[in-house]
């Protein structure tokens, strides 16, 4: 019998002429990577009209007003060795535990040096920065995280950047230090990555590191992710886990380094004023304390799942103490027990919804005061790193969601119901962030809108008053006996006193309060109240330098008012304003030399000798005093 083989035809030899190796996917065009352009134009959709606003609420300190910062590249330097608020306050921070962020700062010097003072500018980089990272967090979760289902990743990172909740961020160009915080971290999780999975590769570890640190540079969230890296690796890496958890020793050596090196700039023990502003528990019981850091939890709750109305400000006394035996604390109690448990227990079952919570606890639990005082009760900006988890866990649900419809209803049925329902949540979530983004345009836009927002918020009454004296202004351009309408101009001086004044029935030692209330006061010639309200100022912040400033305008006016009384022969009338002007500036010789002219009307030689000299005492070259002097010498 023949064998099977012999049955076979002869194979043919293989041709000495080498074959074109021809790949299989050859004439068939790369699947366009869509979902990240959407995210990035969808970013740059939804913030682009802030590129035409102004400076806004801390712009001031970090810009405006930082000596550091508008020296450009050459405040680099004292940027990176001095408390982040020295360049503004020019001392020591009154917030606790000091403020190192020298990275955000760098990037203003930068600006200001290349630019000048052009909000334009630091608007488009925000913008800029914010879409990068919802493109960079979409990549790496399609990567890594969402393998098998990638439009999960999708999902997630449009949630996102279609987020309201993150308006104060992108908007306010100070807040630039959650930007590079947030991007900086996800850039070291992402290269961590790319290393653990693909060979090991030295470049990926170094490129993580030095994200990590950057990150750390621009705010101390960062450090939160020390503790992400650890449980990402657990959940998502292919890779044996105890093996790469050497790998993180880089970071945590990069994470000493900088603590060491944040404590020998800004101290490890900080002196921190007795000031509520400052400090929101600083009258609260332990019982009260911790309730009412569970009653701002709940209310971040709320805002990732409805985030409106915004606000720039919840403090003093907006959210004020409460107790255990409030049914909100318990529902917040409730709550984070539950999910934190529940993402504990599933953690070991790889499960991403676990994933999410947790990481949105770790890196929200830096900012809830239950671990520091931060010097602020609450705060939206606060859940910018902490909603990536949020949006990881509802992109989850939502998917599952779809695909329980689809089981439901059929496939045309379901896409139709799941996209006229994303249609709804893009416009309301644009509606709701272009409209906010139009509220940050400017200091007076943000205080008047959002006073009424947070009525109770010692400091938001006390901004809107302030707004309202500059619109005053605005309308009377500082000359107010020439303007055509005195009754607006009026009105509006008048709401800011009802501001100032619901703002110290809140907080009654509210130093700046009194001193806007004096402004406000000055501007309606009511002199004497101006004067009672800087005498209350003074009671509780005795060293602001304003209060001398608004004291010797004061003393001016009232000098114009005596040589006014001396003009019309009223001598009376015109020393008893003299006197009140040397009660409130006994250091301006100006007020000297006047003294001693009513002196030598009066003909009382003596004092005004003594007067004439003391204003030269205070300014040798002041002629006029000189000739006086010389004319009684004439006599």
């Amino acid at each position: 019998m023949k064998s099977a083989a012999s049955n076979q035809p002869p194979k043919k030899k293989k041709s000495e002429t080498p074959q074109p190796i021809v790949q299989k996917d050859l004439g068939k065009p790369k699947k366009p990577q869509w979902e990240g352009l959407v995210i990035l134009l969808t970013a740059i959709i939804y913030y682009i009209n802030t590129i035409g606003n102004g400076h806004a609420l801390d712009d001031v300190v970090v810009i405006l007003m930082n000596s550091f910062t508008k020296r450009g590249f050459a405040g680099i330097h004292g940027i990176l060795t001095n408390d982040s608020l020295r360049g503004f306050i020019g001392g020591d921070t009154p917030l606790p535990g000091g403020r190192y962020r020298p990275l955000s700062l760098i990037t203003f010097a930068i600006e200001w040096q290349l630019f000048g003072d052009n909000p334009a500018i630091a608007h488009f980089i925000n913008v800029s920065l914010y879409a990068f990272t919802g493109w960079f967090l979409w990549y790496f979760l399609k990567q890594f995280v969402f393998t098998e289902k990638p439009i999960i990743a999708f999902i997630a990172a449009m949630l996102f950047v279609i987020h309201p909740i993150h308006t104060e961020v992108v908007a306010n160009i100070k807040s630039r230090d959650e930007l590079l915080s947030l991007l900086g971290s996800l850039g070291a999780l992402y290269y961590l990555f790319k290393f653990t999975e693909e060979n090991h590769k030295a470049k990926y570890l170094i490129f993580s590191s030095l994200c990590f640190f950057l990150g750390l540079f621009a705010k101390e969230n960062t450090m939160m992710y020390l503790f992400i890296f650890p449980l990402a690796l657990f959940l998502f890496s292919k890779t044996n886990f105890q093996n790469n958890l050497k790998f993180l020793v880089p970071h945590l050596v990069l994470a000493l380094i900088f603590i060491g090196i944040r404590a020998s700039i800004v101290g490890s023990a900080h002196q921190v004023p007795a000031e509520i502003l400052n400090d929101p528990f600083l009258h609260a019981t332990f019982m009260q304390k911790y309730s009412t850091i569970f009653l701002t939890l709940l209310f971040y709750v709320k805002l990732l799942f409805y985030p409106y109305p915004l606000s720039h400000d919840y403090t003093y006394n907006q959210i004020p103490l409460t107790s255990f035996t409030d049914w909100r604390v318990l529902l917040s109690l409730a709550i984070y027990i539950s999910i934190f448990l529940w993402a504990i227990f599933n953690v070991r079952k790889k499960r991403v919804i676990a994933f999410g919570i947790l990481y949105f606890l770790i890196t929200l639990s830096i900012t809830s005061n239950l671990i520091f005082n931060i010097g602020a009760p609450m705060g939206e900006r606060f859940l910018y790193m902490p909603s990536v988890g949020f949006c990881m866990i509802i992109a989850s649900f939502g998917y599952r969601g779809y695909e329980w419809l689809r089981e439901k209803t059929g496939k045309s049925t379901s896409i139709a119901i799941v996209s006229g329902l994303s249609v709804i949540l893009l416009f309301a979530c644009g509606g709701e962030t272009i409209a906010r983004n139009f509220t940050w345009s400017n200091d007076i836009t943000l205080y008047t809108h959002d006073v009424a927002i947070v009525p109770q918020s010692a400091a938001a009454n006390k901004r809107a008053g302030t707004s309202y004296i500059f619109i005053s202004d605005s309308v009377s351009r500082g000359h107010a006996d020439s303007i055509p309408d005195k009754s607006k101009w009026k009105h509006y001086l008048v709401v800011a006193d009802d501001y100032f004044q619901k703002c110290l029935k809140i907080y009654p030692q509210y130093g700046d309060a009194y001193l806007n209330l004096g402004c406000s006061k000055l501007r309606q010639y009511k002199f004497r109240e101006a004067e009672a309200a800087w005498d209350s100022a003074e009671k509780y912040t005795p060293t602001s330098p304003l209060l001398k400033e608004y004291r010797n305008n004061l003393s001016r006016i009232y000098l114009d008012s005596a040589n006014g009384w001396h003009n019309k022969g009223n001598l009376n009338e015109s020393y008893r304003y003299l006197e009140k002007s040397l009660s409130l500036n006994p250091e301006d010789p100006e007020v000297y030399y006047n003294l001693g002219g009513y002196y030598y009307t009066i003909h009382d030689i003596a004092k005004a000798r003594e007067n004439w000299q003391k204003c030269l005492d205070m300014n040798p070259d002041h002629e006029q005093a000189k000739k006086g002097l010389k004319a009684i010498e004439g006599q």
